[in-house]
């Protein structure tokens, strides 16, 4: 590795090894594959397979990069992948939020709306009931062929009138 000291690293009090903070560091921020103890055991667990969730590609090239000395830089692409990564999820998790408001807010109006209807048709029935009950009424009734009647008279005499 290029420009980096590989050596062990001095802690305060003389002990060597990985700095001790009293707060949980995780090294991704996404916080996946645990904390730094996690990732400790992880890489000191090792194995046949030196990558095994790896893929064909990923293998190559992170060779690649072992052969070449700058394995810092896949890395640090790996970093700016996940923090690009986080950004688009935390972008799509604001839409989903403001969506799902947008949605609340439609269902408020169609329940405003439902209730119109409800009342209209309420006050049609009422109507209905109402003029149902008239045309049932004798008097009404009368007063109906009274009113068409002389309709029938007028447009009569209008006819010889004009003739």
């Amino acid at each position: 590795m290029r420009g980096m000291d590989t050596g062990p690293m001095l802690v305060a009090g003389g002990r060597r090894g990985a700095p001790r903070e009293t707060a949980r560091a995780f090294p991704l921020e996404s916080r996946a594959g645990g904390d730094l103890h996690c990732w400790m055991r992880a890489v000191r667990g090792g194995g046949a397979d030196p990558l095994p969730e790896a893929g064909d590609i990923m293998r190559w090239l992170y060779r690649f990069s072992e052969s070449q000395g700058c394995t810092e830089g896949l890395v640090n692409g790996l970093l700016a992948a996940e923090k690009s990564a986080l950004a688009l999820a935390e972008r799509q998790k604001a839409e989903a939020s403001r969506r799902r408001s947008d949605v609340a807010l439609l269902t408020r109006e169609i329940r405003f709306v439902q209730g119109l209807l409800d009342r209209r048709d309420q006050q049609f029935a009422a109507l209905q009931g109402e003029l149902n009950a008239m045309q049932a009424d004798a008097l009404w009734r009368l007063v109906q062929r009274v009113r068409r009647a002389r309709k029938r008279l007028l447009a009569l005499f209008m006819r010889r009138a004009s003739c």
